[in-house]
């Protein structure tokens, strides 16, 4: 079994339990979980949420047999090109969670498509 929607670091209005990766893994094992695609809860309310990135980086280190990072962007911020590559290259992650709603873009936007694309050209 497969978690997709899992989160690691903190969120701005709320408390997170088990928010780090030893306390997620030991969560997903009392679920009989085997996997989890993890993605920054602090970039969300990041304005430039490539410093989420780099936490979610860093903690999962350890576990990437359990742990499957996904980089959040968001693409009315200037530098994200950059830091697709970044998360891709230097930091393995697998894929990108969007967050339009918090970042102020709509999924039609060109600049999402664009991002999009760029991340789907890199394997994401």
């Amino acid at each position: 079994m497969i978690d997709v929607s899992a989160h690691l670091g903190h969120y701005a209005f709320r408390r997170l339990r088990h928010n780090t990766a030893a306390g997620l893994v030991r969560l997903m094992d009392r679920f009989g979980i085997s996997r989890a695609v993890v993605a920054s809860a602090a970039s969300i309310t990041y304005r430039n949420p490539q410093s989420g990135n780099e936490e979610v980086a860093s903690e999962v280190e350890a576990q990437r047999s359990r742990l499957i990072p996904f980089a959040v962007l968001s693409p009315v911020y200037a530098g994200w090109e950059d830091d697709l590559k970044i998360c891709s290259e230097q930091f393995g992650m697998r894929g990108v969670r969007l967050y339009p709603g918090w970042h102020n873009f709509k999924l039609s936007d060109p600049r999402c498509r664009d991002l999009v694309n760029a991340a789907a050209a890199r394997g994401m």
